[in-house]
């Protein structure tokens, strides 16, 4: 017979009492148990239990490694946590990687800290760290977020430049950009090389394309019209952003 699965905050107490267990017995936990506890309260929101773990594993062991450490950033409630974590890994080990800047470039995104997340993103390239297009979308999105749509143009611009891959979602987060700033040459712009670029616009991007042409109605059409010819179906937002820029 089987037994029902235990929910979450009974299966991450089980685990960590299974720890304790372990380490009373003085053979120590392995560091990919230590991981799976750790991951086991992110899922349960039981974010200090997971910042406790990482502190008894540097003053018990096993060592965390970058994984074990991004899982507890992942598991932190706060902004506040997440810095933390991040500080000590500068300080202490293991060196952050491309994983952690994006999980915490994500964070400072949703707390509106663009120039922090911007700031985060040239100091990975000024020290040579690997950078994606992960990291790249979230200064991006952070900096749609806050209206700043000439930062997240030249962050495009630096994502091209590297010779990433440019994703659809940065090529969207910084045609929202422009949207917010009523740029429509650069709206337009963006549209075309997201399309030589193979890359198949989505209602997302062709809506925010026609937001961004606020007050210019044939331009919205012409906006409206490439979309029905790349047969993406456009919805309530883009008829309602059409409706807009026409006046109406």
């Amino acid at each position: 017979q089987m037994v029902p699965e235990a929910p979450a905050k009974a299966t991450w107490r089980t685990s960590l009492l299974e720890l304790q267990r372990i380490r009373s017995q003085g053979t120590g936990p392995s560091l990919r148990q230590c991981t799976a506890v750790i991951s086991a309260c992110g899922r349960a929101r039981a974010s200090g239990e997971a910042l406790r773990l990482l502190q008894g594993m540097r003053e018990e062991g096993p060592m965390p490694d970058a994984f074990c450490c991004n899982s507890v950033i992942k598991a932190c409630s706060s902004l506040k946590q997440q810095l933390r974590v991040f500080e000590d890994m500068q300080r202490q080990g293991p060196s952050p990687d491309v994983a952690t800047h994006g999980a915490l470039m994500t964070a400072l995104g949703r707390e509106h800290h663009w120039e922090k997340c911007v700031a985060m993103l040239e100091e990975m390239i000024s020290q040579h760290l690997e950078s994606n297009v992960i990291v790249y979308g979230a200064a991006i999105s952070a900096c749609d977020k806050a209206s700043q749509w000439q930062n997240a143009v030249a962050l495009l611009r630096n994502l091209h430049d590297e010779r990433h891959a440019a994703s659809l979602v940065c090529c969207s987060a910084a045609m929202s950009a422009c949207a917010r700033g009523q740029q429509w040459e650069f709206a337009l712009r963006l549209l075309a090389e997201t399309q030589a670029a193979g890359l198949e616009v989505d209602v997302i991007m062709f809506s925010a394309g026609i937001s961004a042409c606020c007050g210019n109605w044939s331009l919205a059409l012409e906006f409206l019209r490439t979309m029905r010819q790349s047969k993406s179906m456009p919805d309530i937002s883009t008829m309602s952003s059409v409706i807009r820029s026409c006046g109406l």
